[in-house]
C-alpha cells in the first residue's frame, strides 16, 4: 500500500521474523566456539537488532510529529530569550521590581545586547545573589559576635522579612486578578519560586523552633506533667524505697507493671537491687566469725557472681588479709636483725617458719643483707664541728658531710663561718680561711670579705 508520497516499507513481520531466524543462527555458531554464554547472547541480541526495519510510514508520521513538537518549544525557547535579552526591557523591569518587592534588595538587571548576553546573564545572576546576601546581612546585624540578645532580634526581623515576602507575593496575585483576561495573576508565581529557591520555609521552622520549644512546648510539658504527675522512680529508687519501709510492696510491683515488667522479673528486681555487703565488710565479718564461709560465697552469688568464682575470691581476700600481716611481720623481723636485736639464728629461724616462697625468701634476705652493709646513720654539724676543732678531722671531711647533707652553696658558707669561728686559735683560724677560700677561686666563685683577711 503506497501513495506518491508515503512508501509503506516492509512488513514488520517480516523483519521480525528474520531478525529471529538471524539470532537463533548467531547462537548455534557461538556455541561451537569458545565463547561465554552470557557474551554470545549479548553480541546475538545486539547483531539481530540491526535486521528490524520500522515501516517507513509510520517513522515518517513520528518523526512529523516530533519535528513540530521541537520547532514549537525551541520557539518558545527563543521568543522567551528575546524577551530578557532583546528589547524586552519591560520584562527586566518586572522581575527586577518584583524581586526588590520580595525581599527589600535593589536589583536591576541590564539585559545587555546579544553580543554578550552569556556574560550579561551571569552579571545578573550574581548581582541580584550579591544585593539578597547584603540584605539579609544587615538585617542580622552584619559580620561579627552574635549576643542571645541580637540572636532574638534576628529571629523577630527574620520572621517580618519571611512575612511580608508572603504578603507581597499575595498582592502580586491580587494586582495580577485585577486583568482576567490576560490572567497575569499568575505573576505570584514568581514570588513563590524565589521562597523555595531560598527555602524561606525551612528556614522560618528553624527560627520559630527555638521560641516554640522555649515558651511553649517545655512550659506546656511542665504544666501538663504537674497536672497528671505521670513519671515514675528508677527501679533501684523503688526498690530501696520498698527495703527502707517508704513504699508497700503492692504499689512498688504496680510501679515496676507500669514500667512494662513481667511479674518474675518484678521478683528478680527484688533482689537483685537490694543493697549488699561489699567484699571488705563480708571478710571482715568471716575474720570475727559473725558469717561461716558458706554465708560470704552466698552474698556473693546474688551480686552475680558465679560459685566457682566466689570462691576464688574468697580465698583471694583471705591469702591478701594474711599477706599485709605477713609483710608487716617481715618489716618488724629485718629491722630487729639490722639493729641488732634479735641474733641471725632467731631471724633465719622466724624467716623458714613464714609462707613465702623461696624467691621471696632470698629477695628478702638480700635486701637485709645491703642494709646491713650500707651505712645508715651520719653524725651531726655539732659533731663535725667539735670534730674539726679538735683535729680529729679536717674541713674536707665537712665538704663530704656538707654535700651528703644536701646543703645549698651559702648554707655551705654559713655553717664553714661557724666552724672557723668556734677554733680556738688564730692560726687555725686563718689557716682554715686560706683552705676555703682556695675553694672558692678554684670553682671559679667570689670568696666573701670574712675569708679574705
Amino acid at each position: 500500500m503506497s501513495d506518491n508520497n508515503i512508501n509503506a516499507g516492509p512488513d514488520p513481520s517480516t523483519t521480525v521474523n528474520e531478525a529471529s531466524a538471524w539470532l537463533q543462527t548467531f547462537l548455534a555458531f557461538t556455541s561451537t566456539q569458545n565463547v561465554s554464554a552470557f557474551l554470545a547472547e549479548h553480541q546475538a541480541v545486539a547483531a539481530a537488532l540491526t535486521h528490524i526495519k520500522t515501516p517507513s510510514m509510520v517513522a515518517k508520521i513520528a518523526g512529523t510529529i516530533l519535528s513540530m513538537l521541537a520547532e514549537l518549544a525551541a520557539g518558545a525557547l527563543n521568543g522567551l530569550g528575546d524577551i530578557k535579552d532583546g528589547a524586552g526591557g519591560g520584562f527586566r523591569d518586572l522581575i527586577s521590581a518584583a524581586i526588590n518587592d520580595l525581599t527589600g534588595a535593589n536589583v536591576e538587571l541590564t539585559g545587555g545586547d546579544s553580543s554578550d548576553a552569556g556574560n550579561t546573564k551571569a552579571q545578573d545572576n550574581a548581582a541580584a545573589g550579591a544585593a539578597i546576601f547584603d540584605v539579609l546581612t544587615q538585617m542580622f546585624g552584619g559580620f561579627g559576635n552574635i549576643s542571645p540578645d541580637q540572636g532574638a532580634a534576628n529571629a523577630k526581623a527574620f520572621l517580618g522579612f519571611g512575612v511580608n515576602f508572603a504578603v507581597v507575593t499575595a498582592f502580586l496575585g491580587i494586582i495580577g486578578g485585577l486583568v482576567p483576561i490576560l490572567r497575569v495573576e499568575e505573576l505570584k508565581g514568581i514570588g513563590e519560586e524565589v521562597a523555595h529557591a531560598l527555602g524561606l520555609g525551612r528556614l522560618t521552622h528553624t527560627a520559630v523552633t527555638p521560641l516554640v520549644r522555649n515558651m511553649i512546648a517545655q512550659p506546656f510539658d511542665l504544666w501538663l506533667r504537674a497536672q497528671l504527675r505521670p513519671d515514675r522512680l528508677a527501679e533501684a529508687q523503688l526498690v530501696r524505697a520498698l527495703r527502707s519501709g517508704n513504699m508497700d510492696e503492692a504499689t512498688v510491683r504496680q510501679q515496676l507493671a507500669e514500667k512494662g515488667y513481667p511479674d518474675d522479673a518484678i521478683d528478680f528486681l527484688l533482689t537483685d537491687l537490694e543493697e549488699r555487703l561489699a567484699l571488705g565488710e563480708l571478710m571482715t565479718l568471716l575474720l570475727n566469725s559473725d558469717l561461716s564461709e558458706q554465708d560470704v560465697i552466698n552474698n556473693l552469688t546474688l551480686l552475680g557472681m558465679p560459685e566457682d568464682q566466689a570462691n576464688l575470691r574468697l580465698k583471694a581476700a583471705r591469702e591478701q588479709t594474711a599477706k599485709s600481716q605477713q609483710d608487716s611481720l617481715l618489716s618488724a623481723l629485718g629491722t630487729s636483725y639490722i639493729n641488732g636485736f634479735i641474733d641471725e639464728g632467731t631471724y633465719s629461724a622466724m624467716l623458714d617458719k613464714l609462707p613465702i616462697s623461696d624467691e621471696q625468701d632470698q629477695a628478702f634476705r638480700q635486701r637485709i643483707g645491703f642494709e646491713q652493709e650500707t651505712p645508715r646513720k651520719r653524725v651531726a654539724f655539732s659533731d663535725v664541728k667539735n670534730a674539726i676543732v679538735a683535729n680529729i678531722v679536717d674541713f674536707t671531711y665537712l665538704d663530704t658531710w656538707l654535700a651528703a647533707e644536701g646543703y645549698d652553696p651559702q648554707s655551705n658558707l654559713i655553717l664553714n663561718y661557724e666552724v672557723i669561728e668556734a677554733m680556738k686559735t688564730a692560726t687555725d683560724k686563718e689557716t682554715a680561711k686560706k683552705y676555703k677560700a682556695a675553694q672558692l677561686v678554684k670553682a671559679g666563685k667570689p670568696v666573701p670579705p670574712w675569708l679574705q683577711g
